[in-house]
């Protein structure tokens, strides 16, 4: 692992590995302390994705060996989205982070418009897109319920997490944290200035998941796009989130690795899992058109 020669090899053993042992590689194998440097190479729905490691890059190794072990469901479901009859042509990654989730599809050919309002992940993102020859539409705001100015947290401990989410913020604790004032967009008013409707959003931000949805509900009722998003366990606001969904015709299942299957309300907001799918059935009636 401390020389390039070494990391390829590792690579290459890695491909090989089944789905269940690329899982207990990640848990067996991540240190936050080891420091790599090199080319790795990842696949989703039989295409390759290039990773340009360095030491000079603290995550680079987690995000190596993550790509694949750490929520192997998710990467999954993406997989069977790709390889499904009407794979997502335009999708908006919010909560982008370094570009993994983004990288998926612009190698299948698809176009991202990723949000990322926290800067540190920016050069790693755009090297990644220059390193696969894709197109790197990096949208440096964060997603809200409206336009605004809003105040972004990142701990220094862990500067690729952020959160504009006080409460969130407050459970950081003793954590230092450095605050950035950054811009915030609701995506109908993307969709609305840029005319380019998404078939998949897909939505991780710390928290925020509520307030980015209240900010979409005229994509959600005309556009009906495919959701992919996390909620915390325990989270206040998932009746809010599940409210909202269903007067939109959504049905939200848990993505755990088995075929979706739609849940209750009840089922919802006591669900272990935290990665969560949702789409309008075919011929399910809307309950209301307005917010």
């Amino acid at each position: 692992m401390s020389s390039p020669a070494g990391l390829r090899l590792v690579n290459v053993m890695h491909r090989r590995l089944s789905p269940a042992w690329r899982q207990r590689f990640f848990y067996l194998c991540y240190d936050p302390t080891w420091r790599v440097s090199g080319r790795w190479t990842v696949d989703v729905a039989g295409r390759s994705i290039v990773l340009s490691l360095s030491r000079d890059f603290p995550e680079a190794w987690e995000a190596a060996i993550a790509f694949h072990g750490y929520d192997p469901e998710l990467h999954a479901l993406y997989e069977a989205l790709l390889r499904g009859p009407e794979p997502p042509r335009v999708v908006f990654d919010v909560g982008a982070h370094y570009g993994l989730h983004t990288l998926r599809f612009l190698v299948h050919g698809a176009r991202v418009l990723a949000f990322e309002p926290n800067q540190n992940c920016h050069q790693r993102f755009r090297a990644w897109c220059a390193a696969n020859g894709v197109a790197c539409e990096l949208e440096p705001f964060a997603v809200g319920e409206r336009a605004a100015a809003v105040v972004l947290a990142v701990p220094r401990v862990n500067a690729s997490m952020a959160s504009i989410v006080p409460d969130v913020r407050a459970r950081w604790r003793d954590a230092v944290v450095d605050t950035v004032t950054v811009r915030q967009v609701a995506l109908d008013d993307v969709v609305a200035e840029r005319g380019l409707v998404p078939d998949l959003v897909k939505i991780d931000t710390e928290g925020s998941e509520l307030a980015v949805l209240r900010g979409a509900v005229d994509l959600l009722r005309r556009a009906r796009p495919t959701l992919v998003f996390e909620s915390w366990r325990a989270s206040e606001d998932r009746l809010a989130l599940w409210n909202l969904l269903d007067k939109h015709g959504y049905a939200i299942a848990p993505v755990d690795g088995s075929v979706p299957r739609p849940l209750t309300r009840d089922d919802f907001a006591g669900a272990r899992v935290t990665n969560f799918l949702a789409e309008v059935p075919p011929g399910r009636v809307i309950h209301s058109a307005r917010q």
